[in-house]
């Protein structure tokens, strides 16, 4: 798609769709977007930005550094802490009539086949429950996005729930985003995927409705 060169320490907002249009791109309404760039690791810190200027949905994406030296051997487990579904529960701040759809969006970094298992948790009544949702097996370059509430093993009475996302690779073999789009499609949660065992948590809610701004 072409080269874009930056001065020092120059901010330069692209528009994608142009780019994609230029480079005679059609007919596509989902993919993956590699970045690469000479010099020094994180000498650029690009970001994503999606909007939807007539119902309002807008979401960010992150990118993912690809280690080169990384061991194709290894295993990665996700962790997402708080993904919301259904109706949230009313503490947070969501209006009564909000009911969110939880998605999946998954890219294949690789050269091969690579399966994805995705365990959700979730409290009802003080108890904690664990339930399979269905797997997928992703193939070299795939994008994918997946509802996950498509299989009906969430009940509609929880209001957020936890994922364990794993897949055989390092972290660096899926590029990959949680969020919640309610059904307006004004209002969207996005939950941050945590490797391993860390303890940071992130979460971002976008709504341009006048009840709720965060």
């Amino acid at each position: 798609m072409g080269s874009i060169s930056l001065a020092p320490k120059q901010f330069r907002e692209v528009r994608f769709r142009r780019l994609l249009l230029a480079a005679g791109i059609r007919g596509f309404d989902m993919g993956s977007l590699t970045l690469t760039h000479d010099g020094p690791a994180h000498a650029l810190v690009p970001g994503l930005f999606f909007s939807n200027a007539q119902t309002g949905f807008s979401i960010t994406s992150p990118f993912v550094a690809r280690r080169m030296d990384a061991d194709p051997q290894d295993r990665t487990t996700w962790n997402v802490p708080n993904v919301l579904v259904n109706q949230p529960d009313p503490a947070i701040g969501f209006p009564s009539d909000h009911h969110f759809t939880p998605y999946a969006l998954f890219s294949n970094l690789t050269d091969s086949f690579l399966p994805v298992d995705i365990l959700a948790s979730y409290d009802s009544g003080g108890q904690v429950t664990q339930v399979s949702l269905p797997g997928m097996r992703l193939a070299p370059g795939e994008t994918r996005l997946v509802d996950l509430s498509a299989s009906n093993l969430i009940p509609t009475q929880i209001g957020s729930l936890a994922l364990r996302v794993s897949h055989p690779g390092p972290t660096t073999a899926v590029a990959a985003r949680i969020f919640s789009l309610d059904h307006t499609g004004d209002c969207v949660f996005t939950a941050e995927m945590m490797p391993g065992a860390g303890h940071q948590f992130d979460a971002m809610i976008w709504d341009v409705g006048y009840h709720l701004v965060r």
